[in-house]
């Protein structure tokens, strides 16, 4: 910072006698004691070095498989939060001995699917009303005639897609890192819910500006928690996850006639 002092001059002529006469032998001691320090000072700025600036790069994420046990049984929390208010969703997914147990979202839908035949499979729905799952396909008449042996049964089954259909929208939550890797930077292990996990964090800056933050499992691939900011505009979002339960033994409820 440089600092102006102005000095003003004056002309009252005592003033200017007294100054001359009586200390003009202190002002040039003065001043080779000033051109000293400021050849001094000169030399000194010249030979010191400039500090220098570290700058740490960030080391993109590690590379992550998904490999889940045969048997499984997971569930995860979802909870969105915004200026209108919060919602919380539940996502679960077990799978044994081919058959599939799903609930998802804010009503919390659960859904069994039984093993009939290669890729395909009896949907059992459950109803609230009645405290028991029901065949989505399959009324107590038609199946009367499926007894029969009058109707087939895989013409009142669904296919594996319907069951892929219902994985693609849990694996935003369970793997939604995977779409984001490039932007994703390690940030160190941690652990939740005892298990080891890669901590990643990173920002996408498209027609919205989002931050993420992922715990990823290291032996599944599974997100255990995440973190999500958005603002579009004045509005902001956060969403934040995390897995409850984590058990490789399959649990899928009993369903029947």
């Amino acid at each position: 910072m440089r600092l102006k002092s102005r000095l003003k001059k004056k002309t009252v002529l005592a003033v200017i006698l007294a100054f001359a006469c009586g200390c003009t032998s202190q002002n040039t001691q003065k001043t080779e004691r000033a051109e000293q320090t400021a050849e001094n000072t000169s030399q000194t700025a010249v030979t010191e070095e400039p500090e220098e600036i570290h700058t740490e790069e960030r080391i993109p994420m590690e590379p992550v498989s998904v490999h889940m046990p045969e048997e499984y049984y997971i569930e995860m929390t979802v909870k969105n939060s915004s200026g209108f208010g919060s919602q919380t969703a539940v996502y679960a997914l077990s799978e044994k001995d081919g058959w599939y147990y799903i609930k998802q979202g804010y009503d919390r839908e659960q859904y069994v699917f039984e093993p009939v035949s290669e890729n395909r499979y009896i949907s059992w729905k459950y109803d609230e009303r009645k405290g028991t799952y029901t065949a989505t396909m399959i009324s107590d008449s038609l199946r009367q005639q499926i007894d029969a042996g009058n109707v087939p049964l895989d013409s009142v089954t669904v296919g594996r897609e319907q069951i892929d259909s219902m994985l693609t929208v849990m694996d935003t939550y369970f793997f939604g890192y995977r779409t984001l890797t490039d932007a994703l930077y390690c940030d160190g292990e941690e652990t939740v819910l005892g298990r080891e996990c890669q901590k990643v964090s990173g920002s996408v800056n498209a027609l919205v500006k989002s931050d993420f933050i992922f715990w990823i499992d290291e032996e599944t691939g599974l997100v255990m928690r995440s973190a999500n900011m958005t603002k579009t505009g004045p509005l902001e979002t956060e969403q934040f996850s995390e897995m409850t339960v984590f058990s490789q033994e399959g649990q899928v409820p009993e369903v029947g006639w």
